[in-house]
């Protein structure tokens, strides 16, 4: 999987309303309230992890996005795609550098 950065959301919602507002699919919640989903890219499908990094599954202020089946060239791209579909409900948005950060 592929860290593609963190968001901070301006009030707290829920995990599946993250989800949705991203476009997620096939949407499997796993006990950790991380959330796994599946979004239309490019040529076909990819895997999308939903990491819950502050806050609880129905009050969630941050969370790290990771990305599975995506070019390391398309990277930029997609994460455009992901601060348009945040946009009026995210405070702000950190595309990942090329390593992980434990923030």
């Amino acid at each position: 999987m592929r860290y593609i950065g963190k968001v901070w959301f301006k009030k707290t919602m829920q995990m599946t309303k993250i989800a949705e507002i991203l476009g997620l699919e096939d949407i499997v919640l796993h006990k950790t309230e991380d959330i796994t989903g599946t979004m239309k890219w490019r040529w076909g499908n990819i895997l999308v992890l939903l990491h819950l990094s502050w806050g609880d599954i129905y009050k969630v202020d941050k969370i790290k996005i990771f990305v599975h089946h995506i070019e390391d060239t398309e990277t930029d791209e997609f994460f455009k795609l992901v601060m348009e579909r945040f946009k009026g409900i995210a405070e702000e948005v950190l595309m990942a550098s090329d390593e992980i950060s434990n923030d």
